[in-house]
């Protein structure tokens, strides 16, 4: 058994951060679904900006598209809710075997529409028709516009990833909008049961901004109490968020409130773990390329993983019951921001807006690329 299949053993789900034509069509992701138990798939248009420029499949679809008069924004489109429902049908299989809790596809809407909330909801609800199947997630970033949209759309039975999540207060904000969408469903007598909801908490990131801090004020104050606090707080804040995001979870699935929501049918809103490449950014070369995804293993959570991080796991990955384990020593974390005067809230928040501009800069990287990829001009030519 693979060491990624023995995720399910203690609770958690495996899902890839990538989606492509050529895994559909060579059965590399068929076999991660049948050989390391992948639950899900995610696409964006990141994963799309290396793809097109990485694989010829795509060129004879671009081609048609241009033929057609498409833009750059519906030949994308095309693309993705071609491939997304192409890895739903193949995931089928797993969500009905799991009676809805794997086997989703995650599309992620346009991230420009982040700050519009009724741009987002026309554009959720378009994609969710498009792609018409059960096993879809769609993706909206955790922006205060934008946490409305989400719960009207889990009200109208719309399966919801919520993404950009990197402060506890947006979280419980996240749980509490699945909560309400749920409330208003079961007061009109609509099922609870096949609405789905995952929170997807990002990690790499928030290490990278925090530290940068730590960094400093370990170098400044290297002669004081202060400054050794920092140096040994360095790469330890996105576990430590990460470990308190799930105890508030477990909070939240013990209150009352939803408590009667669940005897109803209703499912918990499960964390994801995304961001979760511990990538050269790091400054750290002997950072473990699993060390987002061993401690934080778990009942009710997801690892979202890039190929990279998922063969490493897969290699020399420790699967294990971590994810409570070192809780005091996270709040112990999390405490000494406050003694340093280190605003962690404030650095959260910020990472939500650089996490969208982030998205809209590879959205606009990728039209640019269809725009002028020469597909028009030479129905020979496939450059990026």
């Amino acid at each position: 058994m693979s060491r990624l299949s023995q995720l399910n053993k203690y609770g958690q789900s495996f899902w890839l951060d990538n989606l492509s034509r050529a895994m559909l069509e060579d059965g590399s992701l068929q076999q991660r679904i049948a050989h390391q138990r992948l639950g899900g798939v995610a696409a964006n248009a990141a994963v799309y900006l290396a793809n097109i420029s990485d694989s010829p499949l795509y060129e004879a679809r671009i081609q048609d598209g241009w033929r057609r008069g498409g833009s750059a924004e519906s030949i994308y489109r095309d693309l993705v809710i071609a491939d997304v429902t192409a890895a739903c049908d193949l995931l089928s299989p797993v969500y009905l075997a799991s009676k809805g809790e794997e086997g989703y596809a995650n599309l992620q809407i346009a991230p420009h529409l982040a700050r519009d909330p009724s741009g987002s909801l026309r554009q959720a609800q378009e994609l969710w028709s498009l792609v018409d199947r059960p096993n879809l997630l769609i993706e909206l970033p955790a922006t205060s516009e934008c946490m409305p949209t989400i719960e009207e759309l889990l009200y109208r039975g719309i399966n919801v990833n919520i993404t950009l999540l990197f402060g506890l207060q947006d979280y419980w904000d996240a749980f509490h909008a699945y909560m309400r969408a749920l409330e208003r469903r079961f007061a009109e007598g609509k099922s609870l049961n096949d609405v789905i909801s995952v929170a997807s908490f990002f990690l790499h990131g928030i290490d990278l901004a925090v530290d940068r801090q730590l960094k400093k004020l370990s170098e400044e104050e290297a002669a004081s109490k202060a400054g050794g606090v920092a140096a040994a707080l360095l790469g330890r804040t996105a576990v430590a968020n990460a470990k308190l995001a799930y105890a508030s979870f477990l909070a939240l699935l013990s209150s009352d409130r939803w408590s009667r929501l669940e005897s109803h049918g209703a499912r918990p809103q499960r964390i994801a773990w995304a961001d979760t490449g511990a990538g050269s950014g790091t400054g750290d070369t002997a950072a473990s390329d699993v060390r987002y995804v061993e401690p934080l293993i778990g009942p009710l959570t997801i690892s979202r993983m890039g190929e990279a991080t998922a063969d490493g796991f897969a290699d020399h990955g420790t699967p294990a019951a971590t994810i409570e384990e070192g809780r005091d020593d996270a709040r112990w974390v999390i405490k000494e921001f406050d003694q340093l005067g280190i605003d962690l809230n404030r650095i959260t928040a910020g990472l939500v807006d650089q996490g969208v501009r982030d998205f809209t800069e590879q959205h606009d990287r990728l039209m640019a690329q269809l725009q002028g990829g020469g597909w028009r001009q030479d129905p020979g030519l496939f450059s990026g």
